[in-house]
């Protein structure tokens, strides 16, 4: 029995030392290492904004600046003249001969008129009317200022077209009036340049005809030899020598 456990025993011892035998040992694991990532930032640029200059709205004046002129005083005409009108149609001042109907300025009320606008000199000015006569303008002071005479000249054409567009229905009285108050803003305005005289025209004198000499002795000179024979020589002796002599 004793011997039976002993063959067990170096059996089992056995066995034990060949599973020691067999055992396989595992590689080490190795551990990969850490990888690092880097990654590029990128930078955006933002675009300044964008300034906008400022949005200039222009309005076009109520009335017009600067004047045409400007008064000895150092006023733009016609500063003192608001420019009056008389309660017409455009029927009545459409009618020949309204204006002259209508005219009647003293000289007393243009002298008030010129002391207004500081004007003693009177020369090269004339009393307009601001708003034509043609146009309804009335006589009062209100509507009258002193213009230069060449100025008025580009007035009165402003006027007459106003005038007619009235007339033929392209235009109201009302609007006419008020464009007539600044006239130097109408488009005709530039188109009625001050008149100027004409240059003078020298024409030069056609030459005047040459008369040939002649050597017939005329019957108005010189003088008669004897035998009738008329010399104008200035010697008379020698001339009528071989003609008897002189007569006289």
């Amino acid at each position: 029995m004793k011997k039976l456990m002993i063959l067990v025993f170096a059996a089992v011892a056995a066995c034990g030392g060949s599973k020691a035998a067999s055992t396989t040992t595992a590689a080490p694991v190795t551990t990969p290492p850490a990888v690092t990532t880097t990654l590029t930032s990128t930078t955006s640029t933002v675009a300044p904004a964008t300034t906008l200059p400022p949005t200039t709205t222009t309005v076009p004046p109520t009335t017009a600046a600067p004047h045409p002129i400007v008064l000895p005083n150092g006023t733009p005409g016609p500063t003192y003249t608001p420019g009056a009108t008389l309660p017409v149609t455009a029927a009545q001042i459409c009618a020949s001969g309204y204006s002259s109907s209508v005219r009647d300025v003293s000289s007393s009320v243009k002298d008030q008129v010129y002391a207004e606008y500081g004007i003693k000199d009177h020369t090269n000015y004339v009393i307009d009317h601001l708003v034509s006569l043609e146009l309804g303008g009335s006589n009062d002071i209100s509507n009258l200022w002193p213009e230069p005479s060449d100025e008025a000249k580009r007035k009165d054409v402003v006027e007459n077209n106003l005038h007619d567009a009235v007339c033929n229905g392209s235009m109201s009285l009302a609007d006419a009036q008020a464009q007539i108050r600044t006239w130097w803003t109408a488009p005709s305005y530039s188109a009625a340049p001050v008149a100027t005289a004409a240059p003078a025209t020298t024409v030069a004198a056609p030459p005047k005809p040459t008369t040939p000499a002649t050597t017939e002795a005329s019957s108005g000179g010189g003088f008669t030899c004897a035998d009738g024979t008329h010399s104008s020589a200035a010697h008379r002796q020698g001339a009528c020598s071989h003609h008897g002599g002189v007569v006289g």
